[in-house]
């Protein structure tokens, strides 16, 4: 009674001990997070590795396999106790909250990992983006397939007195359960694989083409839920409504139901919002602006600047000679700012900085201001920097068909496409 009582015990400390550690690292990722002094003060990132990203990701790692593993042994003990006692059911039910807990958390951190490498884009070494970005978010998966499969497929050994069997083949059984967990981890791990492919597309592309790489993503997305969706039907065939098997395949049929709601849902809204965006490139506001200042000792600038064309180049210059500040490809039709030093010493007298850029119709943009040094080293401008700007309609061409339109077409149909075509993979129509 004793050893029995000690084994409940140590169960039901496993997840509170894997919690405190886990709460533990997180609050010290948070003090590398403000920069705060640890250790000889490393700060949040050393040799570009982020700290407090893997500290964090090593928390919810350790919360979750404490709770997996608290599970796993208090299903292990139902098996060799009375099917009806209470303690080790309650066990049971404790530790499964915890993981499904740890299921939640585990999935939005892998999203909050790839949204964030997705909007930064930042062009960092190869082998500090995998330690940064994929390691989480292969962990993070492999977790959430880990606790998703746990949590629908091992069950306690007849809790319920009588309940019957699935059947009688052990083979049968062994490839019903392959099946199974295939429904649960095959959407989980498609859309951990796009995600990836994502990243990789971003880190060669800068940012890219931002819609094509989401349409890629969640069509890889759509296919995962689907064949997942298809593996759930498939397991539920022969068998006994009352069986744990048929129990677990309708679970594996929600689960993915109602993935696949989220994900029509999330796909439509993008489709909306894609299209608006698109429509809005067709609609043009051109500016360009620059601005420097002096604090007596630095001489900086800014040039801010808005849709111009792909590729073309950014001068920014002070005259009398032609001294060039900044002279750089436009990589970016949306808005453009970048900062900037004048390291040429200025004596005393009158200057222009002056910059020139060409707007995504084509059009010359020109900005000036003018700019004067007293014989103290003192600035004082008689113009504040603001140069052209223009309004206009421009003409779809091919690369907006390709890259801003057809994607938002595209994620429109998908989200359609896998709607109806979940309908009709959960509900096969049966031969007569």
């Amino acid at each position: 009674m004793g050893t029995t009582l000690r084994g409940h015990a140590r169960i039901a400390a496993l997840p509170v001990i894997g919690i405190t550690l886990g709460w533990l690292l997180w609050m010290w990722a948070t003090l590398l997070d403000n920069d705060v002094a640890w250790a000889g003060g490393s700060g949040m990132r050393v040799g570009g590795v982020s700290w407090s990203t893997l500290l964090r990701f090593a928390a919810i790692m350790l919360a979750g396999l404490a709770s997996y593993l608290a599970r796993r042994v208090a299903i292990a003990m139902a098996g060799h106790v009375d099917p009806n006692d209470v303690r080790v059911r309650g066990l049971v039910r404790y530790s499964t909250t915890f993981v499904a807990i740890a299921l939640v958390v585990s999935s939005f951190s892998a999203i909050g990992v790839f949204l964030t490498g997705f909007a930064t884009g930042e062009q960092t070494a190869v082998m500090t983006r995998l330690i940064n970005l994929y390691l989480p978010i292969i962990g993070y998966a492999a977790l959430v397939i880990l606790l998703l499969v746990s949590l629908f497929l091992s069950r306690p050994p007849r809790v319920v007195a009588n309940m019957p069997e699935d059947d009688t083949d052990g083979e049968g059984v062994e490839q019903r359960r392959k099946t199974l967990a295939a429904a649960f981890a095959l959407p989980v791990a498609t859309a951990a694989f796009a995600m990836i492919v994502g990243l990789i597309v971003v880190d060669l592309t800068g940012r890219g083409p931002e819609a094509v790489v989401w349409l890629g993503i969640m069509t890889a997305v759509g296919a995962g839920l689907l064949t997942g969706t298809r593996f759930a039907a498939n397991s539920s065939r022969a068998l006994a409504p009352t069986s744990d098997g048929f129990r677990a395949s309708v679970a594996a049929t929600r689960v993915n139901f109602v993935l696949t709601v989220l994900f029509v849902a999330v796909t439509f809204a993008m489709s909306v919002g894609y299209g608006m965006a698109a429509v809005s490139k067709l609609q043009m506001f051109a500016s360009l602006n620059v601005n420097a200042w002096s604090d007596g000792a630095t001489a900086r600038g800014s040039v801010d600047a808005n849709r111009l064309k792909l590729n073309s180049r950014i001068v920014v210059k002070m005259t009398p000679g032609d001294v060039v500040i900044i002279d750089d490809s436009v990589q970016s039709d949306d808005w453009l700012s970048q900062e900037f030093r004048i390291d040429t010493p200025l004596q005393p007298g009158d200057y222009t900085l002056e910059a020139h850029a060409t707007a995504a119709d084509g059009r010359d943009l020109n900005a000036k201001q003018d700019i004067t040094v007293a014989k103290d080293g003192t600035w004082s401008s008689s113009t504040g920097g603001f140069g052209d700007s223009h309004s206009a309609s421009l003409t779809p061409n091919a690369e907006w068909v390709t890259l801003d339109a057809a994607p938002a077409v595209g994620l429109l149909l998908l989200s359609m496409g896998v709607n109806a075509a979940a309908l009709f993979v959960r509900n096969p129509r049966r031969r007569t």
